[in-house]
């Protein structure tokens, strides 16, 4: 067994050449500030500190190393999909994304149809069999159902069989919307059913919301309200989602945020609710194939490794399917009261993580 480790002088006087060494090897964006000089020195230490029990006296072999490494550079080789200049692993998930926005021509989407069946073949690629194409349907980006059925179908006919094309959409809670939806019911749900994506305006959240989300019930509608871990005003009292979700509200949850795309604040209210049991989908909430692509195999696979594969397959392909099939939820699990959450320490909090 052998162990390294790295001691600093009473006096700081290492650690601070170290960190002046760290910050000029920072890439210019990162602004060389404390906290990041923090984090990248925690990456150095962790990859100076090896732990291996064969290490002492054992010797490898260097055919055996050389055709091991060939093996396993044939099997990536094989296992790789090129989907438009981009490599993905063969996917070995199965998963439904419930939000979407792959249209193009009917808001903040994609420009054209090319980028459309570019970022359906991505989702194709990272293993979505089923995709919701979701419009917006706000003051700015009115939606028009008969028009984006017809987008949909142009665009199942131009990309096959896979991703299945689903049509729903990302509801604005407005006064004239509540009122459509109310009496069109199921006009803008996920595929038809009684589940509808609901989205608060960024400004504020009205006084009158729970009267809001007690009317859409009433109508029977299922709300889903949308990424509330990227919502300003919920990260200042997150306690209101836990209020809402014991009223019958479910939760979506963008994947990306979950793995930390969207910041260390998303990041943080993401692992929390989904400690709380407050997330009842993940879904990718995608608009363009380079910034924010149709991907949820990354969250998938964190999911799995923080909560195992159950949670994942429950969050990511058992409640999407029940959502599209217009089914109740797999399963539902009791909400966690935000006072009863223990927190965990974490081993590294002495460099701020």
């Amino acid at each position: 067994m052998v162990r390294l480790a790295i001691h600093s002088s009473p006096g700081g006087e290492n650690r601070h050449r170290g960190h002046e060494a760290i910050r000029g090897r920072l890439p210019p964006q990162w602004g060389g500030s404390s906290r990041n000089v923090r984090a990248c020195f925690f990456k150095q230490i962790t990859r100076l500190v090896y732990c291996h029990d064969n290490l002492v006296g054992a010797r490898s072999n260097p055919a055996e190393d050389s055709e091991r490494s060939a093996a396993k550079h044939e099997g990536r080789q094989k296992d790789r999909i090129c989907v438009k200049g981009r490599a993905r692993l063969t996917p070995e998930l199965l998963m439904i994304d419930i939000h979407c926005h792959p249209l193009s021509g009917v808001d903040d989407g994609p420009r054209s149809f090319e980028i459309s069946v570019e970022m359906c073949r991505i989702a194709a690629a990272d293993g979505i069999t089923h995709l919701v194409a979701t419009p917006h349907s706000n003051y700015e980006y009115p939606y028009n159902a008969e028009a984006n059925r017809t987008k949909l179908a142009e665009l199942q006919a131009a990309i096959g069989d896979v991703p299945k094309l689903l049509l729903g959409c990302d509801f604005h809670l407005s006064y004239e919307n509540i009122q459509q939806a109310v009496e069109g019911r199921t006009q803008f749900t996920i595929n038809g059913t009684h589940y509808l994506l609901v989205e608060l305006g960024e400004q504020f959240i009205p006084e009158q919301i729970d009267r809001v989300f007690y009317e859409i019930q009433c109508a029977d509608l299922i709300p889903i309200l949308t990424h509330p871990e990227r919502h300003p005003l919920l990260q200042r009292r997150p306690e209101l989602l836990y209020h809402w979700v014991t009223r019958g509200c479910l939760v979506q949850v963008t994947a990306k945020s979950y793995t930390g795309g969207f910041g260390r604040r998303a990041q943080r209210f993401s692992e929390q609710w989904l400690e709380q049991n407050l997330i009842h989908f993940f879904a990718s909430d995608a608009h363009d194939p380079r910034y924010r692509p149709p991907i949820l195999s990354e969250c998938y696979r964190k999911v799995e490794e923080t909560r195992g594969k159950e949670v994942a397959e429950l969050l990511l392909e058992e409640n999407p399917r029940a959502a599209i099939e217009g089914r109740p939820l797999a399963s539902t699990w009791e909400p966690i009261e935000p006072r009863l959450l223990k927190r965990k320490r974490r081993w590294f909090s002495f460099l701020g993580g």
